[in-house]
């Protein structure tokens, strides 16, 4: 901080005329002298009008008057004792302590009581968001998809072969081929399909309304028996 040479409070009028005094002297005006100590512009008028009645708590009282009056230069060794004069003579409102008491108290409980319930407030929201984004994974995840038959590379002398399967994870549209089949309560599904000769491909395949497909293909190959020569 700036230092500034000694000034004392010796002369006419009290504390607060000094303190006006010496900030004019620095040519200072009190939203300045607020700015730069963070004392709010009330209070140091109050000050400069010895008006100390108005700042209630005297140890925040002594701790605003040594701030201001160091800054304006004046010397504490002389201010403290004057201050110390003066505010002997400011009424001490018994009736008022209590009542100051039980506001702090009123503002400390309603101040609590918001707290917690802004805590409550974001747990919940924050809840809300974790379970949206639980249920939006589980959708977006595809269906578990078994397929017991037919097996891979399967060798056939039949036309038709039989898939079976089952499906787990909610509702879920279930193609063979393409072609859309039942499913059962317990999730089984099945449905004959005719092969060609040669080489087969069967596609099974599941998805739910907005997540991707579970795919499982199968490769038979079907031999058409010969007949016996006649």
């Amino acid at each position: 901080m700036v230092k500034f040479s000694r000034k004392t409070t010796s002369g006419q009028g009290g504390i607060g005329h000094h303190l006006k005094n010496a900030r004019r002297a620095l040519g200072l005006s009190v939203d300045e002298i607020a700015e730069a100590t963070k004392i709010r512009k009330p209070l140091l008028l109050a000050l400069e009008q010895s008006a100390f009645h108005e700042i209630e708590e005297p140890f925040y009282r002594a701790i605003i008057v040594k701030t201001y009056s160091e800054y304006v230069g004046l010397d504490w060794r002389d201010v403290g004792p004057a201050y110390e004069r003066e505010s002997a003579y400011i009424p001490k409102n018994r009736s008022h302590a209590p009542a100051s008491a039980s506001a702090i108290q009123r503002r400390d409980l309603w101040v609590a009581s918001r707290i917690a319930k802004n805590i409550f407030l974001a747990g919940a929201i924050g809840g809300a968001c974790a379970y949206l984004a639980f249920l939006a994974f589980v959708a977006l995840q595809p269906p578990t998809l078994t397929v017991q038959n037919p097996l891979d590379n399967l060798e056939s002398s039949s036309h038709t072969v039989l898939v079976r399967g089952a499906v787990k994870g909610g509702e879920s549209d279930i193609r063979i081929n393409g072609q859309r089949v039942l499913k059962r309560g317990d999730g089984s599904f099945e449905r004959e399909v005719t092969l060609s000769s040669g080489v087969n491909v069967i596609q099974v395949a599941a998805a739910k309304k907005y997540s991707k497909e579970s795919v499982i293909t199968r490769t038979v190959v079907y031999q058409e028996p010969t007949l016996p020569n006649p």
